[in-house]
């Protein structure tokens, strides 16, 4: 399905997507990292069934957004405020998955009136001070890529999107599986 689309104040677009109850409780749903609005489908069914209409949006430079050069966790807030106000929605939820909790922090600090709730679901610590020691091997890999080859990360994610069609059972997804830690295997096998 193809996205909506907001051009912003600024001349940028950014692509969004509804899930859950077209007429249920305004939420934004922030996507993790790496992602995109596409996430925001696996919040579709639980959508439904908890009453919330909920949109998720491109971060900049993500998928179907424009790209913001310098861009700040600062400049997220006024994005929102545009697409609520488009939205026609005065309050609502914000909820977001792992790299979207910051984003979650900066919207409840900049518009605290506005927000029903704020939700921050296993948020992303700052890399800046914590490292990335103890990251995954393939976000650590993501990382050192998107500084140094980013051009390569388009293809990278759409061969990745590939392989996560192929059964786990079978290679290159058993290969990643086996690389991961217990807990995350038996996740996985669920």
């Amino acid at each position: 399905m193809p996205p909506h689309y907001l051009t912003l104040s600024s001349g940028r677009k950014v692509a969004f997507e509804y899930y859950g109850d077209p007429q249920g409780t305004p939420a934004f749903y922030f996507h993790g990292w790496p992602s995109s609005r596409c996430q925001g489908e696996l919040m579709d069914e639980i959508g439904k069934q908890r009453g919330l209409c909920l949109v998720a949006m491109d971060r900049p430079g993500i998928g179907d957004s424009d790209f913001h050069p310098g861009r700040r966790l600062s400049d997220w807030p006024p994005l929102i405020e545009e697409l609520a106000r488009h939205l026609g929605w005065k309050k609502f939820h914000v909820f977001g998955v792992s790299g979207g909790g910051p984003y979650v922090l900066a919207t409840a600090h900049a518009m605290p009136e506005r927000l029903l709730s704020a939700n921050v679901i296993c948020g992303a610590p700052p890399l800046q001070r914590f490292g990335t020691g103890d990251m995954m091997w393939t976000y650590r890999m993501v990382l050192w890529v998107r500084q140094r080859l980013p051009w390569l990360l388009r293809p990278a994610f759409k061969l990745a999107l590939t392989f996560a069609h192929y059964p786990r059972t079978l290679p290159p997804l058993s290969w990643f599986i086996a690389t991961l830690p217990r807990s995350d295997r038996q996740a996985i096998g669920d």
